[in-house]
């Protein structure tokens, strides 16, 4: 199932386009990737989390 809801990058409201239609900037998906402690990258991504803390 593809996630329909999208955040703006830029000012943080919700939508359902690409574009923000409040400040026209991109949107990314609103919902975090979905977790399996068998990743084969999960060293990785655990690493980049907490590089950004």
């Amino acid at each position: 199932m593809k996630a329909k809801i999208r955040r703006c990058i830029k000012c943080g409201r919700y939508t359902m386009k690409e574009i923000c239609l409040n400040c026209g900037e991109k949107t990314k998906i609103a919902h975090p990737a979905k977790f399996s402690p068998d990743d084969p990258y999960l060293n990785l991504k655990i690493k980049a989390i907490v590089k950004r803390s």
